[in-house]
């Protein structure tokens, strides 16, 4: 929403007007995905995916794990991990887009200078 928002002022200068625009477009959006995104569009996506994907005695080995104390742990401690792992993600992907502009850059050379060589 942010890069929509973003987007939709164009580099213009911010007024209340504009303001009020944008307000209600974040409002609009905010509707949309609270009404694509809620539990009852979601729960029959799952249903199916699970049992198109998992036996019985797949769900019931999944059920038997989350109830134990090792499925317990798992379920507390998965946002720190998630939290990690983001964290650890974040300096991959600096590391990545800065080899990518580099290869852009690269690129841009090399077409620049078949360009002044008069090649195609």
């Amino acid at each position: 929403m942010t890069a929509a928002m973003r987007d939709a002022q164009q580099g213009q200068t911010l007024t209340p007007e504009r303001q009020a625009v944008l307000d209600r477009m974040r409002t609009k959006m905010t509707a949309v995905v609270n009404q694509m995104l809620n539990w009852d569009v979601l729960q029959p996506i799952y249903v199916r995916t699970y049992r198109a994907s998992l036996t019985q005695d797949e769900l019931d080995g999944i059920i038997n794990f989350y109830q134990s104390s090792a499925g317990q742990a798992y379920i507390k401690k998965m946002p720190l991990i998630m939290q990690n792992v983001m964290g650890e993600m974040q300096g991959l992907i600096k590391t990545m887009q800065q080899k990518l502009v580099e290869i852009r850059k690269e690129t841009a050379q090399e077409l620049k200078d078949l360009n002044a060589q008069g090649g195609s």
